[in-house]
């Protein structure tokens, strides 16, 4: 059981972009604790998120903060998701 919320979520939609990353996102867990850089990635008309990293050379990313199981990581890739996917429908209805 997971004991901790998302209270907040901010997306920034990366436009014109022709890598496989199409937005960044930032969450808050329960008004107290912010990650930032979590990658909106799609690839092969799928959706997902990879956890902020840091590049240590030689074509190598050492993960900064990342779930400790599938539970966690399906929420936060979950409730990203649907914000990225609310704003596509927002920017549509313009």
């Amino acid at each position: 059981m997971n004991k901790f919320v998302i209270t907040s979520v901010r997306i920034r939609k990366l436009e014109e972009n022709t890598s496989k990353i199409v937005g960044i996102a930032s969450i808050v867990i329960n008004e107290s604790f912010l990650i930032n850089d979590i990658r909106i990635i799609k690839k092969d008309d799928k959706m997902f998120c990879g956890m902020p990293s840091r590049y240590l050379g030689n074509h190598v990313f050492k993960d900064i903060c990342n779930p400790l199981n599938n539970e966690t990581r399906t929420l936060i890739e979950n409730r990203i998701l649907a914000e990225y996917i609310n704003l596509q429908d927002e920017k549509n209805e313009v």
